[in-house]
């Protein structure tokens, strides 16, 4: 999930010692979850990956980041490619340039953030906070029933909520997330 349960119920003022609605919340997390991770076109988990790749000129575009470490290079034909650089987006530079017979490598790396329910003194969380807020200001809206809700009243007070149609996530949640959307899938 990309916010925990804890950070969820302090950020809407619910009691640490109440676990009577936790199974509902922490459904609206994963719910949250997986929604901004489709919209964003990417896992965000740290985790291993084996990608192959298309080659461009000098450079090799990883699909998943931040890339952690990168373990291996193969060309098409068996051959180890360790002249590269890692460039800090995610790119591996080769300074004589990948070549264009081989065109496909298969690259082995890992890639990703430590999540808030993964994190530990050792590995500490490195997701970025606005995916975290995003996370749970959308699970509290699923929480509370205001996803697709336009309008409630209640005596003489009308409250008006975001119109989530066609699929579409909130204004404030794709303003966060929108930076780490992936465009070239």
């Amino acid at each position: 999930m990309l916010a925990s349960l804890g950070t969820a119920k302090q950020f809407m003022n619910l009691p640490q010692d109440d676990f009577s609605q936790d199974d509902n919340l922490v459904l609206a997390l994963l719910a949250s979850s997986q929604a901004i991770e489709n919209y964003c076109n990417r896992t965000f988990n740290k985790q291993s990956y084996t990608d192959i790749l298309s080659a461009a000129g000098n450079y090799l575009s990883i699909k998943n980041f931040p890339v952690v470490r990168v373990n291996s290079v193969v060309s098409v034909n068996g051959d180890e490619i360790t002249d590269y650089i890692l460039l800090p987006d995610g790119i591996l530079y080769r300074q004589n340039g990948w070549n264009i017979r081989d065109y496909n490598y298969t690259v082995t790396y890992e890639a990703g953030y430590v999540l808030p329910d993964e994190a530990t003194t050792e590995q500490p969380q490195t997701l970025p906070k606005p995916l975290e807020l995003a996370c749970i200001f959308l699970a509290q809206m699923i929480f509370k029933g205001q996803i697709g809700l336009k309008e409630k009243r209640i005596a003489d007070i009308t409250y008006k909520y975001a119109d989530v149609s066609d699929n579409q996530l909130p204004s404030t949640v794709v303003s966060l997330i929108q930076p780490y959307k992936v465009w070239w899938r």
